[in-house]
């Protein structure tokens, strides 16, 4: 299934419990358009710049409902943020 020869790596119901059991969408699995990879990056880049702001009790379902667009701006601002405190101290 890793390489994408076995019959498995195309079952649509596998893919699906695959999705849901690691918490993501499925059309990340499921959906070959690039929209969705660029929507999963963007997401984990804003989750990434949010931990290391420290920013707590954010609910990552929420991020499903932005744009790459929205989270890659939302990452700036914390970015951005996080860089003038480094500098302020």
């Amino acid at each position: 299934m890793r390489s994408g020869d076995s019959s498995l790596a195309m079952d649509q119901d596998l893919l699906q419990n695959l999705a849901a059991f690691f918490g993501v969408d499925r059309r990340y699995l499921l959906d070959d358009s690039a929209e969705i990879p660029e929507l999963v990056e963007a997401q984990l880049n804003l989750l990434k710049s949010m931990r290391e702001a420290r920013v707590k009790n954010f609910a990552a379902r929420q991020l499903q409902e932005l744009s790459p667009e929205t989270l890659a701006r939302l990452r700036e601002v914390i970015d951005e943020h996080v860089r003038s405190e480094d500098e302020g101290s």
